[in-house]
């Protein structure tokens, strides 16, 4: 009863408003002595309760739109960095009860005893692929085990919700199903999954047979033998993940959890985890004290508005506090470093031809968008007994720390918080959020916040949420800083000389440009300035400013001012950019001593760079000048085809070798950078061997792709063999398995070197992609970048790349197995270019 009183509370709050109350005012208190957890990120439990439902109503446009608004923080996505996959184990084919997870949600890999069928799984594997390939923490976890192992014949639970469901003596061939399982991801779907939970709500007595989803009864003793398996088996199989022990129901599990941490298996859990729905002081105080005597990181592992609160009475506002209450809940009381809420569509609603954000969506964004990986807690306090605030600052950062504030005001009167920021020197705000009955994630207006000295103070209506994301500045006020950005510039000097001359119609004009305080703006002032503006710039540039063909492998050189203490880097592609440019911006590159004089920048041929050197000296920041230049051809590119003719049999190349390939039975089409070329299936390009036989131990090979709607097909993107037919590059992308096999090395011609890896169909084809495929076979590694972005690798490949005397690119040698899509901007290179490098390519076409 207890809950739902809360809850009906929040319901009172946004049906009444705000206009009938006075503001009261929430002092929060930040306390900078008292740090806590350092956070590991949000995340979303994947149980295939309504995402195979998506995968039949909605095009692949919309769940990739959908994965996005999950996983990536663009276009005001919630940054999720975990994906919790329950494992489906099915069930006794007899049975017809599984209603919460509906067929084919839980269909199962192993319906009987070494019988294995992957087929079918399209409903859950477009949501566990698309997480993957947006770079979330992989976690595997299993609800039950399957029935064939049960003592019930049921994977729902025994016939008494009490008692071990899982027959004694079968928890190691409990583990091989799961080993099993791992291996079929990881080998044929691509998936590495880092986190691993054996048992879920182990010691809940609901387990019963005939229920409506999986779930298992298992005692302490029994999952200790359970983890002792997992350790001896796991290794076997190639697998390290991180175990987590073991997804209570309960936070008063003590007696549970106790006994597995006095066991043997106690230092290989660096994880455990709780549910929180049942929740009390003491047991949240219980599983605190536990993380701290034994060193764990502790998460919480599910949380889901299971009976939609306030929803149906299209109070959305209502459900939108209980996320918020629940999260600061999590991270502000039980100090987890994790919070993985349950199914998504508990945050959205199901239109007709895409999911929408209800308002519970952004109430999680206050949090997840801003309290991010590597933040640390700090203690913070409310005055007023309905406001929650939880405070988290970055680790130490050049560029100055974020601190990110949520408040959520549960109360019923119009609330004024005042924040406390007498611990730090100086701050900007570098983003104000609401969301209240009338707001989504809305801008705060500037009559609703102020900025005192050393505080903050903020508007928070009843039944909202705000949050507050602040850079802290490394620097004390500079005298001439006057538009207070932590730097002394050209603004600053126009500011003065600007003042300077309104200032001659009043004897004393009080204004901030009168440095030394005199009632005057005068030579005094600039002279002032000077000390922190003109004294402390870089100078002489190499290459030089405006400087042209300048070599890919160039240094850039500067010399130093004698009075700068530190000096920050800056390159990149436009002047503004660069001239604009902090230390959380992408142009920034490093900072370096005042000893040292020069950048090992990563450039690319023919490109125009801009740079600039920053001086800084006792915490001033000074801007250098922005410097020029354009670089020349690389020596290292082999092969360049752009394909931008449009007529023609000639692909000419475009790096300095000039080796012009001949194309046979293809079209010219528009293409990603310019034209491009459609081999349609039928046609090839024939490529001089002369620069893939200048290959020996290292190799790149970038290009874009669109396949066609045949794919996947059996075909050939490009490759390149000796006279013996052993293959020294090759590209399938991907095979007819929807597999993308990247082979480079060959010792003859039935041993290569060879990495592989399942690729979603958005990954090659109804649009465009960029790959890149790079082998050192001094290292003896192999890398797949997709999209600028590493998307596999392997180690152990040593096989030698020389001797290559026949290449074709869209076709095998024997200008059969014809790639059925369009190729664009096609290079090869003789070395293995990194992952800078390869992401710089890929940024020339967006």
């Amino acid at each position: 009863m207890k809950r739902y009183s809360i809850f009906y509370m929040m319901f009172l709050v946004f049906a009444v408003g705000a206009s009938s109350y006075s503001a009261v005012t929430n002092m929060v208190i930040i306390n900078l002595a008292i740090k806590g957890q350092v956070f590991e990120g949000f995340g979303q439990g994947h149980m295939g309760q309504f995402t195979p439902g998506y995968y039949q109503n909605y095009t692949s446009a919309s769940l990739a739109a959908f994965l996005d608004k999950l996983y990536l923080l663009e276009n005001d996505g919630l940054g999720l960095r975990i994906c919790r996959v329950l494992m489906p184990v099915g069930d006794n084919p007899s049975h017809n009860h599984m209603t919460r997870i509906p067929y084919p949600g839980n269909k199962a890999f192993e319906p009987e005893e070494n019988v294995f069928d992957w087929t079918g799984q399209e409903a859950n594997l477009w949501y566990i692929q698309g997480a993957a390939n947006r770079g979330a923490i992989m976690w595997a976890n299993w609800y039950s085990v399957p029935y064939w192992l049960t003592v019930s014949g049921c994977t729902a639970g025994g016939t008494n919700g009490s008692v071990n469901n899982l027959i004694s003596g079968k928890e190691g061939r409990f583990v091989k199903h799961v080993c099993d399982v791992l291996v079929h991801f990881r080998d044929s779907w691509g998936i590495n999954f880092e986190y691993l939970s054996l048992i879920n709500e182990p010691e809940a007595d609901w387990w019963v047979y005939g229920g409506g989803q999986p779930g298992c009864h298992v005692s302490a003793s029994q999952a200790i033998t359970i983890h002792q398996r997992a350790l001896e088996t796991l290794p076997s199989y190639g697998f390290s993940p991180q175990l987590i022990a073991y997804d209570a129901a309960y936070l008063t599990s003590y007696s549970y959890l106790d006994t597995l941490l006095a066991s043997g298996i106690a230092s290989n859990l660096p994880v455990i985890s709780c549910h929180q729905y049942q929740v009390s002081s003491s047991g949240i105080n219980g599983w605190n004290l536990r993380a701290d005597t034994y060193g764990k990181r502790m998460w919480s592992t599910e949380w889901g508005d299971w009976a939609n609160d306030g929803y149906p009475y299209n109070r959305p506002g209502v459900q939108s506090l209980i996320y918020a209450t629940k999260i600061h809940e999590g991270l502000s009381k039980l100090h987890a470093s994790a919070w993985v809420m349950w199914e998504p569509d508990f945050i959205f609603d199901s239109g007709p031809v895409s999911l929408i954000p209800r308002k519970a969506y952004w109430a999680v964004a206050h949090y997840s968008r801003f309290i991010r990986p590597g933040m640390q807690r700090i203690e913070s306090s409310d005055t007023e007994p309905n406001s929650l605030t939880t405070v988290w600052v970055e680790p130490e950062n050049p560029a100055g720390r974020k601190l990110a504030i949520v408040t959520v005001n549960n109360g019923a009167q119009d609330t004024t918080a005042n924040y406390d920021l007498s611990g730090f020197s100086n701050f900007e705000i570098l983003e104000k959020r609401r969301t209240s009955n009338s707001e989504n994630y809305a801008n705060i207006p500037t009559g609703d916040i102020n900025i005192g000295l050393n505080s903050l103070t903020v508007r928070v209506p009843p039944g909202s949420i705000v949050t507050l994301s602040l850079r802290l500045k490394n620097c004390a006020k500079l005298n001439a800083d006057f538009d207070n950005n932590c730097i002394v510039d050209f603004n600053d000097v126009q500011k003065l000389a600007s003042d300077w001359l309104v200032s001659l119609a009043w004897p004393c004009p009080g204004s901030q440009t009168d440095i030394t305080d005199d009632c005057v703006i005068n030579f005094r002032d600039f002279a002032s300035l000077s000390q922190e503006y003109l004294d402390i710039q870089a100078f002489g540039p190499c290459p030089a400013d405006d400087a042209v063909n300048v070599l890919p492998g160039s240094d850039l050189v500067w010399g130093v001012n004698y009075y700068a203490q530190t000096q920050d880097v800056y390159l990149g592609f436009t002047e503004n950019a660069v001239a604009a440019a902090e230390r959380n911006s992408p142009e920034y590159k490093m900072t370096l001593g005042r000893d040292t004089a020069s950048y090992d920048a990563v450039l690319q041929p023919q490109m125009t760079y801009y740079w600039r050197v920053d001086s800084i000296s006792n915490g001033r920041i000074n801007k250098g000048k922005v410097w020029s230049f354009t670089t020349g051809q690389e020596t290292e590119l082999v092969g360049w085809y752009k394909f931008d003719e449009d007529s023609g049999s000639t692909a000419h190349d475009s790096s300095n070798y000039g080796y012009d390939a001949s194309i046979t039975i293809a079209n010219w089409t528009v293409g990603k950078i310019g034209n491009a070329l459609n081999i349609a299936g039928t046609g090839w390009v024939n490529v001089p061997a002369d620069g893939v036989a200048l290959l020996n131990n290292q190799v790149t090979v970038t290009l874009w792709q669109n396949g066609s709607s045949v794919q996947p097909h059996s075909d050939t993107i490009f490759i390149a063999e000796n006279n013996s037919s052993s293959r020294m590059i090759n590209a399938h992308l991907p095979w007819s398995d929807g597999v993308v096999y990247w082979d480079a090395g060959s010792s003859s011609p039935s041993s290569w070197d060879r990495i592989s890896k399942a690729a979603s169909s958005e990954n090659y084809k109804g649009t465009w992609n960029h790959w890149a495929f790079t082998k050192n076979a001094t290292a003896g590694t192999m890398k797949i970048y997709l999209n600028g972005l590493l998307w596999h690798s392997a180690t152990g490949l040593t096989k030698n790349l020389s001797g290559a005397a026949l290449f074709r690119i869209g076709s095998n040698t024997a200008d059969t197995s014809n790639y059925n899509g369009i190729i664009d901007d096609f290079r090869i290179y003789k070395r293995e270019l990194n992952a800078d490098e390869i992401r710089a390519i890929y940024q020339e076409g967006l």
